[in-house]
């Protein structure tokens, strides 16, 4: 009796299991049915979902419904500007899948790998994958799959500008699979033969397609791709000058953006409105709706659709101060042109950062692949060390029977194993030679990656800047000219000539650190008067201390020759004293003077200005660390000169010391060998004055 209930129980048991597991799959089936509705919509909800779903389908084994969840998760980390972390999953579905033999899954993950290889414009790549997953496809899989393929690489080609290829395959679509077609594949079709015909400037075909479109996706209930044929049919009108007929379909389409609340949509509906509203001169209402766009756009925090908004205002406020020569629009146009140029250098600049980071990952990955191509050949070797071994092996057991015979074999096999450790020997020292060669080639490569980083930086922004200020100072000076206000055209003819002065500073110290930094740095030594190079720095820079009305002294004493490089030093003055009156306040002192100590020329260039802590002292040299700081009367700096000099002396065979208070001024000396007379230096002369010589006659 007791073993018919303990029976009873464990099918009760097991019937109770499997129907909870059963339960527990339909949850997660209902949950990935919401993602499809979230993906294209809210992005964060879609993240925290999917996660959720994937963590609970491994913790369940549901295998499928974990990788389904993941591909959810890398579209909308895609959709967020985090292709890494997209690529990163894609690639591990892609990988399981494989280990797995689960070749629909593999299919899908490839097809997703192929549209972010698209996005990041790696054409190669993104086809790569595609032919992959078309090559995997069968005839009896879900006809969903082969349209992604063949949609997927239309549009690619379309990126491609291969604008033939992408017809031939969107119209072999509707040739040979338009009755498998549903709704929104249709539409899809459509739509994109639209695009690619808009992107050949044939809008009257686009036209045609785009209307297509429409009346198919019109009677579905798909909002969104109502918004997006409705939004693409107001571009298309634009461009054909039906500004009546672009309107209300962008009006169409932002009525079903609202109904969503995809403020993506609602930004750039109402962005093209003022558009349309500005080209048909209605500048008052181009005017209201590029605000209004213009708040959505920073609401989501999107710095293209913002730059988007301010080139709509000051293409609206050019308008109307030609129009009105209302000084007032061409304050605001000045002022939102402004805001443009500076977003879109600052824009300018985190692509530049994000090329230089994304090319730095490149490099690790070329860095591990080699350092995987060592292990794998120490793999290698210790295989042939495991198969020597068991080679040995069987030796002793044949001794331990055939005695006689296995000995002279033990002999030949004893013999073989001394001359493969040669081999090994030899071919380790070789390996451990070519790791230093690749070590040292790397050294060199990062440090060249380095100097074009930093070069690529400063001219992105620091140089860039400065050039976008002078086209605003020429729109300035023609203004003022019109308004006859001489007064403002003095300060902006100052400020032209500022700015001007600190591009040529720029590029000064720019060319003297790019040639500090190459391996080429070769000094021309000759004899040098410290005493003429001083005088000349300080007559150059009279002017700047003047203006500041700064003291700029210099204590005369004998003259001291110089064996060195006449123009390293006059580069070295020149940052000095510089530095010294750009960090001085007003009405401060700037003192140069020099002193010679057993054969070494000690100058020295002593400020009264706003000094440095010791912690600004310990990096002043380094220009990846340092603080870049402005001068007392927000002079800019490139941060590049004090490291110009440093390799300067450094190449000089001198010595360059730093004492500072803060808040007290600075003192710099640099130490540099003075000229004594040899015979080589006799000789060097007697040469100059004989080739002289040889000139006159």
């Amino acid at each position: 009796m007791w073993k018919r209930v303990f029976v009873i129980y464990l099918c009760l048991l097991s019937g109770y299991a499997a129907f909870s597991q059963d339960v527990d799959s339909i949850r997660l089936a209902q949950q990935i049915d919401l993602l499809k509705e979230l993906s294209h919509r809210n992005y964060d909800s879609t993240i925290i979902i999917s996660e959720q779903v994937s963590r609970e389908a491994k913790i369940h084994k549901q295998q499928e419904i974990n990788w389904e969840a993941l591909l959810f998760l890398a579209d909308a980390y895609a959709e967020i500007s985090k292709a890494d972390s997209a690529f990163s999953i894609l690639s591990w579905v892609v990988d399981q899948a494989m280990i797995n033999q689960n070749r629909i899954y593999e299919i899908k993950a490839r097809i997703k790998l192929g549209e972010q290889f698209q996005n990041k414009y790696q054409f190669d790549k993104s086809i790569d994958n595609l032919m992959i997953a078309q090559k995997l496809l069968k005839d009896s899989d879900d006809f969903s799959l082969r349209f992604d393929i063949m949609n997927g690489l239309a549009i690619t080609h379309r990126f491609m500008k291969d604008y033939g290829k992408a017809l031939e395959i969107f119209q072999n679509i509707l040739d040979n699979y338009f009755f498998q077609l549903d709704v929104v594949q249709k539409f899809s079709v459509y739509n994109n033969l639209g695009i690619v015909e808009a992107s050949q400037r044939d809008y009257s075909s686009a036209e045609k397609y785009m209307l297509e479109a429409y009346e198919i996706i019109k009677s579905a209930d798909n909002p969104e791709n109502l918004a997006k044929v409705s939004y693409n049919l107001g571009v298309v009108y634009v461009r054909l000058q039906e500004y009546k007929k672009a309107d209300n379909f962008i009006n169409s389409a932002l009525v079903e953006y609202r109904k969503m609340s995809d403020f993506n949509g609602i930004e750039n509906s109402t962005r093209s409105l003022a558009a349309i509203q500005l080209d048909m001169e209605n500048y008052a209402e181009a005017e209201r709706l590029s605000f209004q766009a213009l708040d959505i756009a920073r609401q989501i925090d999107n710095r293209r659709k913002i730059l988007g908004n301010y080139k709509n205002l000051y293409l609206i406020y050019e308008r109307l101060g030609d129009e009105t020569s209302d000084s007032e629009m061409l304050r605001k146009e000045l002022e939102y042109f402004q805001k443009w140029a500076f977003l879109k250098d600052s824009m300018y600049q985190t692509e530049m950062t994000d090329k230089i980071f994304e090319l730095e990952k490149q490099y690790e990955t070329e860095k591990k692949n080699g350092q995987i191509a060592l292990l794998q050949k120490d793999n290698q070797i210790k295989e042939e060390e495991i198969k020597l071994q068991h080679s040995q092996r069987n030796s002793l057991l044949i001794f331990a029977i055939f005695i006689l015979g296995v000995l002279g074999f033990f002999m030949y096999a004893l013999n073989r194993n001394r001359k493969l450790n040669r081999l090994l020997q030899a071919q380790s020292k070789r390996i451990v030679a070519q790791s230093e060669q690749i070590f040292n080639q790397n050294k060199k490569l990062q440090k060249a990656i380095e100097t074009r980083d930093r070069l690529f930086s400063i001219i992105a922004h620091d140089l860039r800047s400065p050039l976008i200020s002078i086209g605003n100072f020429s729109r300035l000076i023609d203004f003022y000219l019109r308004d006859n206000k001489l007064e403002e055209l003095k300060r902006v003819g100052k400020d032209l000539e500022t700015n001007n002065d600190y591009v040529l500073e720029l590029t000064d110290n720019l060319l003297s650190w790019a040639k500090s930094q190459s391996e080429d740095l070769d000094p021309q030594f000759e004899r040098v008067s410290i005493k003429e190079i001083v005088e000349q720095c300080l007559e150059i820079y009279s002017s700047i201390s003047n203006e500041k009305s700064i003291e700029l002294s210099f204590e005369e004493t004998e003259d001291c020759l110089l064996w060195t490089d006449r123009n390293m030093v006059k580069t070295i003055m020149r940052n000095l004293i510089n530095n010294a009156i750009k960090f001085t306040p007003e009405h401060g002192n700037v003192a140069v003077s020099y002193q010679m100590n057993d054969n070494i020329v000690e100058i020295n260039v002593a400020d009264t200005g706003i000094g440095m802590s010791p912690e600004q002292v310990k990096l002043l040299f380094d220009t990846d660390q340092r603080e870049i700081r402005k001068g007392t009367l927000g002079e800019k700096s490139t941060g590049l000169g004090l490291s110009v000099c440093k390799d300067f002396i450094n190449a000089l065979n001198g010595e360059i010391n730093v004492e500072c208070v803060e808040n007290k001024g600075c003192t710099f000396t640099v130490s540099l060998p003075c000229f004594q007379e040899t015979k080589d230096h006799k000789e060097i002369n007697m040469g100059i004055v004989k080739d002289f010589s040889d000139c006159l006659n």
